[in-house]
């Protein structure tokens, strides 16, 4: 009996010692199963995320821009463009009447000297008996000449001409300046719009619809006619006519002033000599003995010599008269006229803007 029990508890122990390595394998197993995936996690790639896939918007067509857009935009440009050729026309307007004011002065200085000494060298005491002579002459012969006059126009009036002609040529000169500025800014004018047009297309992010327009408007204006010879036909005088304007001018002013000067002074003495006949034998010598005796009785050495020295200045006098209605003559004509022609072409080119405009 004592033999059986001893089994039955060796049975018992081997049964706990087998299921203890049993659970004890197993544990292993299991453990050494969970350490090698952890390991193969540590070491294994990481997975590819996948992106959502972008979809890229289509580009979208360009829009034009409306033409009331474009219209206005180009005649902004059209209308600065004419307002700098403006400017540009009254520049050179503004130089050319500076120079000519400058020309005016010089001339008036220069001349008005050599004048003057003139007057001094030809107008003496004799002078003042040869001309009471022609006066008296005319009174007998009655011939319609009017020869005291004639003396001072050939005599002293003529001495003007060289004056005359220097200035007629620095006008010309003047003139030519004038239309030289004119013609550089006319040929310019494409070029300015063209700037004018860039700007506006650089306002519009360099829009490719008003460049179309832009390139058609430009081309049209090279067609606008500008006359070149309206802006100088105003200013235009050939030398002649300058220096024949500047002679009559003062000639007529300086003869005015003698027969003035004449009737006041001469007129009673020349009577005097006509009724005693010294003055029938006009082409002699000049008789001063009985001009004194006959026409200057009452009067004295002094008395001639004040009225020749009366005559000079009344000379120079009308002189400088004469000068200041040749520079009124420009203010009042050729300088109104300049501007007149500038307003005219203006607003010429105004008025076509519309039709240019239209081209697109």
């Amino acid at each position: 009996m004592i033999t059986t029990y001893k089994n039955i508890f060796r049975t018992l122990v081997l049964g706990f010692i087998l299921t203890v390595a049993i659970l004890t394998a197993l544990v292993r197993h299991q453990l050494s199963q969970s350490f090698s995936k952890a390991f193969e996690k540590m070491n294994a790639q990481p997975a590819a995320v996948e992106k959502p896939e972008v979809v890229q918007p289509l580009p979208e067509t360009p829009k034009e821009l409306a033409p009331e857009i474009i219209s206005a935009h180009l005649s902004k440009a059209y209308d600065r463009c004419v307002e700098n050729y403006k400017d540009e026309l009254l520049s050179a307007y503004r130089a050319f009447k500076t120079q000519i004011g400058t020309i005016h002065e010089d001339f008036a200085i220069s001349s008005a000297q050599v004048f003057e000494d003139t007057i001094h060298e030809k107008i003496t005491i004799r002078t003042m008996m040869r001309l009471v002579r022609l006066k008296a002459t005319d009174m007998i012969r009655r011939d319609g000449k009017d020869r005291d006059t004639e003396w001072v126009n050939n005599n002293i009036v003529s001495t003007i001409e060289p004056s005359g002609q220097n200035y007629a040529e620095k006008y010309q000169e003047a003139i030519a300046m004038f239309e030289q500025r004119v013609k550089m800014a006319t040929g310019e004018i494409q070029a300015r719009f063209q700037i004018e047009l860039n700007v506006e297309w650089a306002a519009l992010n360099n829009d490719p619809s008003f460049a179309q327009a832009a390139a058609k408007v430009l081309s049209h204006t090279s067609q606008i006619p500008i006359s070149i010879a309206m802006l100088s036909a105003g200013a235009a005088f050939d030398a002649a006519a300058i220096r024949n304007g500047m002679i009559t001018r003062i000639g007529a002013s300086l003869t005015s002033a003698y027969r003035t000067f004449a009737a006041r002074f001469l007129t009673k003495p020349a009577k005097k000599a006509a009724a005693s006949g010294i003055a029938a034998a006009v082409d002699g010598p000049l008789p001063v003995g009985d001009i004194l005796g006959a026409g200057f009785a009452l009067w004295t050495a002094y008395d001639v010599a004040t009225l020749s020295s009366g005559f000079r200045k009344k000379m120079i006098e009308s002189y400088q008269e004469g000068l200041d209605e040749q520079l009124a003559e420009l203010e009042t004509t050729v300088f109104p006229s300049i501007q007149s022609n500038i307003e005219e072409i203006v607003r010429d080119l105004r008025d076509k803007k519309q039709s240019i405009l239209n081209a697109i």
